[in-house]
């Protein structure tokens, strides 16, 4: 205890894992940490300071060890480890000597900092028990690139935020445990693929024995870029804050949903008219460390938006679903089409085109199709009619590197004179396989004559 500067009087030479499952901390984080040193002045100690042979505190050991010992830490589903700061020699000096009256002063300063978690252990008041508490308050510092710069693919942006963990643990004289966590994440937002931006101002979250997590959140805002910036022109329709109107919130023992459904009145583009268009997007945070997920949709394939252009309509849908691993799922629809009729007395009819095409990438998969119906009728003084149906459809699907292109074509004929009628219909179908992908390099090479010149020419 003399030669340490903290009073450490066991050091572990293999680490002891601490590790706190997501469903402890609201689901947005799992603090684990490794305990390496307990000292007299300090409390317990992870495994993040390098120390002499006297046991004196030299300097903080390099990033990746640093990373290790918080092994398996959790925020939104995200490898804690990748957004922790570096640490110092001085950073040491911050967890000396902490009573609650000092703990309570650093996480209410917005610059000060706890760079490894702090283990205090109380009796209570009435003597009849001790409190565990375990506070963290790190550094963090966005993923950085080959060449030190930010990462602008990280998903999660904490250039700005600011992450508190405050965990306590009552064990009663009854040896009836009681566990609360509180924590706040602020000014941090989530990037998905560049195609959209969360930003929140502040997420707070805290548990207790016998109920489900609350979760409350605010500054909440959704950008658009890229491809979908053309979507921010729809902003204007939204409220100023999206947990208003239509937004919410749900929290279950899965994980928590939050984001907001509006319906939007009708709108004007030009020579376009929108109609039944409706907005959703929905980021979920599960508690089982599963991927955080974010899916935006342009109204439902059960309710699609209508569009209109003077006589002509026509409808369609759009969804995406995306999480930290990649894009999971995109799906969209639309069609278009028109009809006229004309009657003349003695005679009269119709025609009527539409069409349309479905696309959907799911797990890999891609499926793209479209169709193209045409029919019409002529009734001559309501004897005779004669009507006429044509429809042609075409698929491209791709699974597992295999593409089969498939096209179906039906014309049906039907007459009708007074009470006599009779159809005719005819088709067509026809499938296409691509090959499976590109030939492996042995398929190019013959064992015997290929190899032998391909291994000469870079033999020089």
């Amino acid at each position: 205890m003399e030669g340490h500067p903290a009073g450490a009087y066991l050091d572990l030479q293999k680490p002891l894992s601490l590790t706190f499952g997501a469903e402890q901390a609201g689901g947005l984080s799992s603090p684990n940490s490794a305990v390496k040193t307990i000292t007299s002045r300090a409390g317990v100690v992870p495994d993040v300071f390098a120390t002499d042979t006297s046991g004196a505190v030299v300097g903080a050991k390099d990033i990746d060890t640093i990373r290790n010992a918080f092994g398996g830490a959790q925020l939104l589903g995200i490898d804690l480890g990748k957004y922790l700061k570096s640490l110092v020699k001085d950073n040491f000096d911050t967890l000396r000597q902490l009573g609650d009256d000092q703990i309570a002063a650093i996480l209410n300063d917005a610059k000060s900092q706890l760079p490894a978690p702090v283990l205090r252990i109380r009796d209570l008041a009435d003597g009849q028990g001790k409190e565990l508490r375990y506070v963290w308050k790190p550094p963090l510092d966005p993923p950085k690139t080959p060449d030190n710069k930010p990462d602008p693919n990280a998903l999660i942006d904490v250039s700005k935020a600011s992450l508190i963990l405050d965990a306590r643990t009552v064990r009663s004289k009854d040896a009836v445990d009681k566990a609360t966590v509180d924590g706040k994440l602020s000014h941090f937002a989530m990037n998905f693929f560049g195609m959209a931006r969360v930003e929140f101002d502040e997420l707070k979250f805290s548990t207790g024995p016998g109920k489900k997590p609350d979760v409350t959140a605010s500054g909440v805002e959704l950008r658009f870029s890229n491809e979908l910036e053309f979507l921010n022109s729809l902003r204007a329709a939204l409220p100023a804050d999206v947990f208003g109107p239509g937004a919410f919130l749900d929290v279950q023992p899965s994980g928590i949903r939050v984001g907001y459904t509006l319906a939007l009145p009708a709108i004007p583009l030009g020579v376009f008219m929108l109609s039944n268009l409706a907005l959703a997007a929905e980021v979920a945070i599960p508690f089982d460390n599963k991927p955080v997920s974010f899916r935006f949709s342009v109204s439902e394939q059960k309710h699609p938006f209508n569009v209109t252009v003077s006589l002509f309509g026509g409808g369609g849908y759009f969804s995406m679903l995306v999480d930290t691993s990649g894009v999971k799922e995109v799906e969209g629809a639309l069609e278009f089409g028109g009809s006229a009729a004309l009657d003349l007395g003695v005679a009269s009819g119709g025609v009527s085109v539409m069409a349309g095409i479905h696309f959907l990438f799911a797990d890999g998969d891609v499926t793209l199709g479209g169709y193209l119906r045409c029919n019409g009728f002529l009734t001559v003084l309501g004897i005779v009619t004669v009507s006429v149906e044509f429809y042609l459809e075409l698929s491209y699907e791709k699974h597992d590197g295999q593409s089969v292109v498939r096209g179906r074509g039906t014309l049906t004929v039907s007459v009708r004179i007074a009470f006599f009628s009779k159809s005719v219909k005819l088709e067509l179908e026809r499938s296409f396989s691509g090959a499976p992908g590109d030939p492996a390099f042995a398929q190019c090479i013959s064992k015997e004559h290929d190899w032998r010149e391909y291994c000469a020419a870079f033999a020089a």
